[in-house]
C-alpha cells in the first residue's frame, strides 16, 4: 500500500527555543511519504542553525523577511505537492502516531475530505503533555453560529489547527489560498471556506497539540482573533442559507471487534 504524500508547512520567526522540538515531532514519525517545508521570516536567533541541521530532510526551506504568518503559509503551500495538507506552528508539536493514522484514513476513505481531533491534549511551555478536553464533533451549524470560538456563550470547543488535515482537492475547491490580510484567524477563514464544500470529520484521538507558553500569538492577540473571525462569520450570516442550519456531526469511530476505523454520521 502506498500512503498518500502529506505536506506539512511550518511558519516560524524567532522561535528557536521551540523549533527543534517541532521539527523532531515531524521527522521522527518516519512517515514514508512526507514533504516538509519550513518558511522562516528572517529570524535573528538560533532558528536558521537549527533548520540547517535538518535541511537534508526538508523538501524546501527559506529564511527571509516576509509579511507575517499568513504570508509565510501562502509561500509554503505554494511550494507543496502532497495530496494531504496541514500546517503547524513552530512552538507546537505532533503526536508520534499522527501521520500514520492520517495517511491510512485518507487512503482508506475516499469520501473523507478533512479531519480533526475531538480529543485534545496540549503541551506546557516545557513541552510536556497536559490534559485537554473532549468535544462531540463539529457541525456546519456549530461553526457558522460561532460555537467554535471561545467568546461564545455556547462554546463547544476549538477546531484545533494542529490536529487538522485536508485533501488538496478540498483546498482547491476553497480557492487554494490563505488570506494574507488576516494575521490571527487565517485558520478560521480556511475552515469557513472548507465547510462550504465538505463535512469535517472528528476523530477521538489526539493528533497534535498547542503549546501554552507566555509569548504565544493567540494568547496575546485573542481579541484580534475574535474580531477577525467575527467579520468572517458576519458575511455568511448576511448570505444566510442551508449551511448555517446543517447540524449533522460526522465522526470517525474505531471498531474494536473488527479492528478498523469507520466513518459515521
Amino acid at each position: 500500500m502506498t500512503l498518500p504524500r502529506i505536506s506539512i508547512v511550518t511558519p516560524s520567526f524567532n522561535q528557536g527555543q521551540f523549533l527543534e522540538e517541532c521539527i523532531d515531532s515531524i521527522l521522527s514519525q518516519n512517515y514514508p511519504n512526507l514533504e516538509y517545508i519550513i518558511i522562516d521570516g528572517g529570524s535573528t536567533d538560533e532558528s536558521v542553525n537549527i533548520i540547517r541541521k535538518y535541511e537534508r530532510h526538508l523538501a524546501y526551506w527559506v529564511s527571509e523577511p516576509d509579511n507575517g504568518q499568513s504570508h509565510a503559509l501562502s509561500k509554503g503551500f505554494l511550494r507543496s505537492t502532497g495530496e494531504i495538507m496541514a500546517y503547524i506552528n513552530s512552538d507546537d508539536k505532533y503526536f508520534p502516531w499522527a501521520f500514520k493514522t492520517v495517511g491510512n484514513l485518507f487512503h482508506d476513505f475516499s469520501e473523507l475530505q478533512w479531519l480533526t481531533s475531538i480529543e485534545y491534549l496540549c503541551w506546557n511551555a516545557q513541552g510536556d503533555p497536559i490534559p485537554g478536553w473532549h468535544v462531540r464533533g463539529f457541525s456546519r451549524s456549530d461553526f457558522y453560529k460561532g460555537r467554535t470560538l471561545g467568546n461564545s456563550k455556547d462554546f463547544l470547543g476549538w477546531i484545533q489547527q494542529e490536529s487538522t488535515f485536508w485533501r488538496r482537492g478540498l483546498w482547491e475547491k476553497a480557492g487554494s489560498y490563505i488570506t494574507d490580510s488576516l494575521h490571527y484567524a487565517m485558520d478560521f477563514d480556511m475552515w469557513a471556506r472548507f465547510f462550504e464544500h465538505a463535512y469535517l470529520y472528528g476523530i477521538a484521538l489526539p493528533l497534535g497539540g498547542n503549546r501554552f507558553q507566555p509569548n504565544q500569538k493567540t494568547a496575546s492577540g485573542i481579541e484580534r482573533y475574535y474580531e477577525e473571525a467575527g467579520r468572517i462569520l458576519a458575511d455568511y450570516h448576511t448570505r444566510g442559507g442551508s449551511l448555517i442550519k446543517d447540524s449533522a456531526v460526522k465522526v470517525i469511530r474505531y471498531d474494536f471487534r473488527g479492528a478498523r476505523w469507520s466513518l459515521e454520521g
